[in-house]
């Protein structure tokens, strides 16, 4: 049985396994992006910024504490994310 808890907004298995909280991050990242309305009616200055401060920082949030313990899979999932903006 694996038991999963969420703590300071990161999921923890029992396994040492991250695919949750990145499969997590990346749902949260893909709707933020659909949050953001007309983006085509903005200039590419605001866009970027609006992807830095809102899409990138969702997304690898706590990334760089568990970045050796990432799978391919896991790796994968977060670049799909880059491949839908």
């Amino acid at each position: 049985m694996c038991f999963n808890t969420q703590n300071l907004g990161i999921t923890l298995q029992t396994k040492g396994y991250f695919r949750l909280h990145i499969k997590e991050r990346t749902v949260v990242t893909l709707k933020a992006m659909y949050d953001i309305q007309h983006i085509q009616k903005i200039s590419l200055k605001t866009a970027m910024l609006l992807f830095n401060t809102k899409i990138l920082s969702i997304l690898t949030y706590i990334l760089n504490l568990i970045w050796e313990k990432l799978t391919e899979k896991d790796l994968h999932s977060i670049d799909g994310v880059k491949q839908n903006s």
